[in-house]
């Protein structure tokens, strides 16, 4: 009877247990404002945030979101601000920060601040920031400066100062620096310090041009009394270095150009000197400027002289005064200090002699070269030496050049010098015995040292090879570490953007995070956002990465267009892809709009060709059809697919220019001697473009792209 009882009462808790399980499932329990965790993180991931509007957060929400797991507070923070939710977003970020132990915690103070200084809230700020040194004694750079600034805004000066000066001022960026020297001037001039005017003046000589400028030119301006300790000349000076951070160059170098004539401190800092001729020469004044430079520039002596005969050299440079140029550096270079002044002494020197005196470039080029200091200024120099002579027809000089190129410059420089001199050889330009071998002898030197460049496709066209194009394997997965754990985060919430800032911050990201982040971007359809960020952290091109480095979205609609216009719908995908990356909603600096990148004014008179009075340019459809309408009239007048694209990308008025002066040139020279870098890396990147196309997307070799492209170079 016992035995029964107890089998009874077992059987009652067995049977108690699975039904508090169903209800458990069934009801509110474990789930997030009445949704389970699978379809909470699936309206998140989705951006599906009409619910969230819904909930009475005045009762356990905290609790609730936390049921998402670790960190689930400090994501949901982003997503809750995302929306305009601040206060709650606030909350989560505070509960993450109370749990001592928490992993997120550090991060979520500074990101906690960060939402309160936006909101001008500084009491809560200073508050939060020294609770977090009281709580977790750990230093941190970030959260001492959003301190100091909090502290900075309640006019709390005499705090202020011992935080900035005990700083380790190597812990932050050159901008964030610059910031804490405003800081530390204005609470310094607040409590009537001596040396503050000084102060004050060393940001204007020493700090480069940036809204830091602006926001200290404002600090006289707002409150007048404190300009009275600058002299007239001096307030002039802030102003117009405050209008050039603002952009506004003309007004500002209007201001300079009597000072440079009358005051012997303009031009007496290496930074005054970089600033000054950056106004200047973004002003696009720069003849009026040139006798008060020059009048500033004969006042210093030393180093200081050497780096202002610099810039001003280079004002000649840009007005294409390059006699000027040579004459005024060549027997000055050897005292100027190496380093950078040397370095862009020695730019301006070379680039101006290859204009003026073809037969001496390449001797100096031998004897300066090795004399350069920085990272990339010697490939700059080699490619615009290369373009210049190109564009003089110095046959000579540019097969003189090759041993230069072999001992200085990179694989790319010499794919290019090589493929050039083949194309001297080839159109006869020099006699050359055994011409066949000697031609030859270079394209393959380029296969065998460049592959899959632009170059190196043409070389195997031309040898009548086929580019073996195998695209690898992805690299094998290794352990994540700490800095994919909190893009990873970032991701699981639908936080994309997020993650691609976090990742910009940092490095070492492993190649499957790398690859995730720029899938969600794709996915989001922001794929020049997803090329740029592939590009930036080096992610390899492979299998795994092909389809986000060669999107083709509206594949259907390029060909429908292209066939209609009969052009080869493999160079209309390239086009767009370097256009645009096919983002839908790029538009550049000068108004271009939509996949294809159309000025307004040309579209409209596409619109018209076409007959279409309505139409939307960030309509996909439409844009394609505009583009490919105007990419058709260009062929037509040029008969050229890659004379087209340089017209595409600089305008046919520069194309018709450059043809004046070397239109005699076939194409594939034509475009080495195109005197803008952007352009003429331009069709290389589209004609690239089109061959993976063209053997991913469409079944055509490379050299069935490059025939099609090049009907004439065989």
């Amino acid at each position: 009877m016992i035995n029964n009882k107890l089998y009874f009462k077992t059987q009652l808790k067995g049977v108690s247990l699975l039904i508090f399980i169903l209800l458990f499932n069934s009801c509110s329990f474990g789930r997030i404002f009445g949704l389970k965790k699978d379809e909470f993180m699936n309206k998140v991931l989705v951006k599906d945030y009409k619910f969230l509007s819904d909930v009475d957060y005045s009762k356990d929400s905290i609790t609730q979101i936390n049921r998402l797991g670790r960190g689930a507070s400090y994501y949901m923070s982003f997503v809750y601000k995302d929306n305009d939710m601040r206060l709650f977003s606030n909350k989560l970020l505070y509960q993450e920060i109370q749990n001592k132990d928490s992993f997120y915690g550090p991060k979520a103070t500074t990101q906690l601040l960060k939402q309160l200084l936006q909101e001008k809230d500084y009491i809560k700020t200073e508050a939060h920031a020294l609770d977090y040194f009281d709580s977790y004694n750990i230093d941190n750079p970030q959260i001492t400066k959003q301190l100091i600034e909090a502290m900075y805004w309640q006019k709390k000066d005499s705090q202020v100062l011992p935080y900035i000066d005990n700083l380790d001022r190597s812990n932050y960026s050159d901008y964030a620096n610059y910031e804490l020297d405003l800081l530390k001037c204005v609470s310094s001039a607040r409590l009537g310090l001596e040396g503050w005017e000084d102060q004050y003046r060393g940001l204007f000589l020493n700090q480069s041009l940036s809204p830091i400028l602006k926001r200290a030119y404002s600090f006289i301006d707002v409150y007048p009394e404190y300009g009275e300790s600058f002299s007239k000349a001096e307030k002039s000076y802030f102003r117009a270095l405050a209008l050039g951070s603002a952009g506004d160059y003309y007004n500002a170098q209007r201001i300079i150009r009597p000072l440079l004539l009358n005051e012997d401190w303009v031009l007496s800092t290496k930074q005054s000197i970089i600033n000054i001729s950056k106004i200047i020469k973004s002003s696009r004044v720069i003849t009026a400027n040139l006798k008060p430079f020059m009048v500033a520039m004969n006042r210093l002596e030393g180093e200081v002289y050497n780096n202002a005969l610099v810039s001003y050299s280079s004002l000649y440079f840009n007005i294409e005064r390059f006699s000027s140029v040579v004459n005024l550096l060549e027997d000055n270079l050897d005292s100027i200090e190496f380093g950078k002044a040397k370095d862009d002494a020695l730019w301006l020197y070379l680039l101006s002699l290859s204009h003026i005196d073809s037969d001496r470039i390449v001797s100096r080029l031998e004897f300066y070269m090795d004399k350069l200091s920085g990272d990339n200024y010697g490939t700059a120099i080699l490619d615009h030496v290369i373009t210049t002579l190109v564009q003089g027809r110095k046959w000579e000089s540019i097969i003189a050049l090759n041993d230069v190129i072999k001992d200085y410059g990179s694989v790319s420089d010499s794919s290019r010098l090589s493929w050039i001199i083949s194309r001297i050889y080839y159109y006869d330009y020099i006699f050359i015995e055994n011409k066949e071998s000697e031609i030859r002898k270079f394209l393959d030197d380029i296969v065998l040292t460049d592959n899959y460049s632009y170059y190196s496709f043409l070389a195997n066209a031309l040898l009548k090879k086929e580019s073996n194009l195998v695209l690898p394997l992805p690299p094998e997965k290794v352990e994540i570490n700490t800095n994919d754990q909190w893009i990873l985060g970032f991701l699981r919430y639908g936080l994309e953007d997020e993650a691609l800032l976090f990742s910009k911050q940092v490095k070492n990201i492993n190649y499957s995070v790398l690859i995730e982040v720029s899938r969600l971007l794709d996915k989001e359809s922001k794929h020049l956002e997803a090329l740029r960020f592939m590009g930036k952290n080096n992610v390899p091109l492979n299998t795994d990465s092909f389809s986000l480095y060669y999107p083709l979205p509206y594949k259907d609609n390029i060909v429908e267009v292209a066939s209609m216009y009969n052009f080869p719908y493999v160079i209309y995908s390239g086009l767009i892809r370097t256009e645009s990356g096919f983002d839908m909603d790029v538009v550049s600096v000068a108004g271009a709009i939509g996949l294809s990148q159309l000025m307004p004014d040309t579209a409209k008179e596409q619109a018209q060709n076409l007959g279409i009075k309505d139409y939307d340019l960030n309509d996909p459809e439409t844009n394609i059809l505009f583009g490919g309408s105007y990419l058709n009239w260009l062929i037509g007048k040029y008969d050229s697919i890659p004379l087209s694209c340089l017209a595409y990308n600089a305008g046919p008025g520069n194309v018709w220019s450059w043809q004046r002066l070397w239109g005699d040139l076939p194409d594939e020279l034509f475009i080495e001697a195109v005197p803008f870098k952007e352009t003429r890396d331009y069709f290389p990147k589209t004609l690239k473009a089109s061959i993976y196309y063209g053997h991913e997307e469409f079944d055509l070799s490379p050299y069935e792209v490059v025939k099609k492209v090049f009907p004439n170079i065989y």
